[in-house]
C-alpha cells in the first residue's frame, strides 16, 4: 500500500510530540538553583524545546532512510492508507508482548538491585529521586513512544543506512547492517540514561552507570531486533510493556 513519506512522517512526528508533551509533568525546576530564573510553567515549557527538535528531525531521518533499508512501521502506513492495522498488531504482538515481559523483569531487577543504595544515600537524595522519576504516563508515552522514535528510527536507521551505504549500497542488505544499526541506537539508548542517575546521585560508584548502560542496552537492543524483524510499533509495543510489568513488579516487592 502506498503512503507518502511526508504523511507517514507527519504522524510519526505528531507521536513522538505527545510523548514530548508528557515532559511537562516532570518538576524540571528542581535541577536549578534558587531563586528561579523563569517561572515554573515557563522553565517546564522551555525543556521541551530540544526534545521536540529532536523529535522532528528523527521522525524525518527515519521516513526518509527506513524504506531504502527494509525498515518499516507497518502498521501505521496501514491506518494512514485506510486499511486496518489490526491483522499487523495482531502479528506484531506475539513477540512483543514477551519481549516486553523481558525486559520489564530486567529492568524491574535493577531498580530493585540499585534500591539499597539508593535508600543508603539519605533523605535529600531520596526525595531527589522521587522528585524527578518520571510518572507512568510519561514512562509510557516518552519512553515507551517518543524514544523507540528517536532511538530505533532515527538512529538506528541512519545508522544502518550508514553502514549499507559504506558497503557499496547492495540490492539486498546483509544482515550485519542491521545488527550495527541495532547496537548504536542500544548505545544512544542506554548512554541517554546517564544524566538522570548523575543529576539524582552525583557521584555514583562505578558499577551503577555500567549496570544501567548494560540493562538499558539489552532492553535497546531487543527493541531494536522488533523494528528490524517486525516493525516499528512492535517495538514501541514492547518498550511499553516493559514500563508497565517494571512497575507492577516495583509495587510487587515495595
Amino acid at each position: 500500500m502506498t503512503v507518502s513519506r511526508r504523511r507517514l512522517g507527519v504522524a510519526l512526528a505528531g507521536l513522538g510530540l505527545v510523548g514530548v508533551a508528557s515532559l511537562a509533568l516532570l518538576p524540571v525546576e528542581r535541577l536549578l538553583p534558587e531563586p528561579l530564573p523563569a517561572p515554573v510553567g515557563a522553565l517546564r515549557l522551555m525543556s521541551l524545546i530540544n526534545p521536540a527538535l529532536l523529535v522532528l528531525l528523527a521522525a524525518w531521518i527515519g521516513t526518509l532512510l527506513a524504506p531504502r533499508v527494509g525498515l518499516d512501521a507497518p502498521a501505521l502506513r496501514s491506518a494512514l492508507a485506510g486499511v486496518s492495522p489490526v491483522p499487523v498488531l495482531r502479528r506484531q504482538a506475539r513477540l512483543a508482548v514477551w519481549a516486553g515481559l523481558g525486559t520489564g523483569l530486567l529492568l524491574a531487577g535493577y531498580a530493585i538491585a540499585t534500591g539499597p543504595l539508593l535508600q543508603s544515600l539519605g533523605t535529600e537524595a531520596a526525595s531527589r529521586l522521587q522528585a524527578l522519576t518520571p510518572p507512568l504516563t510519561t514512562r509510557l508515552l516518552y519512553g515507551g513512544v517518543t524514544e523507540e522514535i528517536l532511538a530505533r528510527w532515527g538512529v538506528m536507521t541512519l545508522a544502518a543506512w550508514t553502514a549499507w551505504r559504506i558497503l557499496g549500497r547492495p540490492a539486498r542488505p546483509p544482515v550485519g547492517i542491521y545488527w550495527f544499526g541495532i547496537v548504536a541506537a542500544a548505545l544512544v539508548f542506554a548512554s541517554a540514561h546517564l544524566p538522570f542517575l548523575f543529576g539524582v546521585i552525583g557521584d555514583p560508584p562505578v558499577w551503577m552507570p555500567l549496570a544501567a548502560i548494560a540493562v538499558n542496552g539489552v532492553a535497546g537492543a531487543v527493541f531494536g531486533w522488533l523494528l528490524w524483524r517486525l516493525g516499528l510499533e512492535a517495538a514501541m509495543m514492547a518498550h511499553v510493556l516493559a514500563h508497565v510489568t517494571a512497575a507492577l513488579a516495583g509495587l510487587a516487592a515495595a
